[in-house]
């Protein structure tokens, strides 16, 4: 990631009273967030284009409602899909890559602003990890943190957004004391959230099953250890280590073994290149593959190629053998009850 940081971040069709929008956003507050004694915003976008890498004000959550896309941050590329919530911390560079159908709320806020004063709030562990520019000591906290929503919360959430969403676009007496209360509402669950997958010993499976299903539905695909860490909310060590001791395997060895298996079955195609086939279930280059199959087979892909087609044939032609004689066994043998052919032909 060499792209420098752009003003102009990208554009969007936002949905207004229900009504489609295409609006772009420079990252400032003076542009995006104009009121300057209310810097809040919140937006239902549909986003078809990519977004450069880039850098705001302001703070943002980001609410995948439906869709997939790849986010780009400090710490890498990481696959984002629906139920997946990201904040984005001022300054923080973000940017995302191939969207697929993704549908977003935006939430853009001023946190001094919006979230000052609020002492019990930061004092949770959560709020901590999740929103606070800065950790105890003066440690910079990561840019940009995320957890992965099950189906009942996103719809909790949801609930919370809608109601913001409502209240920010018809202006009304108390706007602003309704939208914050929901907005302070929704911190405080996902900051109460966070704490709990990160303290929860017995979700650590379920963080492992989340990450091994999209390993699953994705294996063909580029895969970065960083990113499915992330997914799982926890650091690159912390991952390799609940994961080897779930699997007993490394992450790596585990989507390779899934590539190489997808391999075999592709390999019985005697039509099928092998250079294609290695690029096509998930491999950078057919020598990367080779050496990769010899290591966990014994054997070259072509060596397994030529094994397999000539088992398949020999099991072929057991099968062709053994119906010619199952068809000339009852060609010669009578039918109980029935005469030889032989015998009623002399008679």
């Amino acid at each position: 990631m060499h792209e420098k940081p752009a003003r102009i971040t990208g554009s969007a069709t936002e949905l207004v009273r229900g009504q489609p929008r295409p609006i772009t956003y420079d990252g400032t507050y003076r542009r995006d967030l104009p009121d300057p004694h209310f810097r809040f915003k919140v937006a239902m976008v549909e986003q078809s284009s990519e977004f450069r890498l880039h850098t705001h004000e302001y703070a943002e959550i980001l609410i995948v409602l439906a869709g997939r896309a790849v986010h780009l941050g400090r710490g890498g590329r990481r696959p984002l899909e629906a139920g997946d919530v990201v904040v984005m911390r001022p300054g923080a560079q973000h940017g995302l890559l191939r969207p697929q159908g993704l549908k977003l709320c935006l939430i853009m806020f001023d946190p001094d602003q919006i979230l000052r004063d609020q002492r019990e709030l930061r004092n949770l562990p959560g709020y901590e990890h999740l929103f606070a520019p800065e950790r105890p000591g003066g440690t910079a906290a990561p840019p940009n943190t995320d957890l992965h929503l099950s189906s009942d919360e996103m719809l909790y959430v949801a609930s919370l957004v809608s109601a913001m969403k409502s209240e920010f676009d018809h202006p009304a007496p108390g706007r602003e004391t309704v939208v914050r209360s929901l907005f302070l509402l929704m911190v405080t669950y996902l900051s109460r959230l966070h704490q709990a997958r990160r303290q929860n010993p017995s979700a650590i499976l379920s963080r492992l099953h989340r990450v091994i299903d999209h390993i699953r539905a994705h294996y063909r695909e580029p895969l970065e250890v960083a990113a499915l860490a992330r997914m799982a909310c926890w650091s690159v060590s912390q991952f390799h280590r609940h994961f080897k001791k779930a699997y007993h395997t490394t992450p790596i060895q585990f989507i390779n073994r899934l590539r190489l298996q997808e391999a075999c079955a592709l390999l019985c195609d005697p039509d099928r290149d092998i250079t294609s086939i290695a690029l096509d279930v998930g491999f950078s280059s057919s020598a990367f593959f080779s050496s990769q199959f010899r290591r966990h087979l014994g054997e070259s892909p072509s060596q397994y190629r030529r094994r397999k087609l000539d088992e398949l044939s020999r099991r072929a032609q057991s099968a062709l053998r053994q119906r010619l004689a199952g068809a000339r066994k009852a060609m010669i043998v009578p039918r109980s009850g029935a005469e030889p052919a032989s015998r009623r032909g002399r008679d």
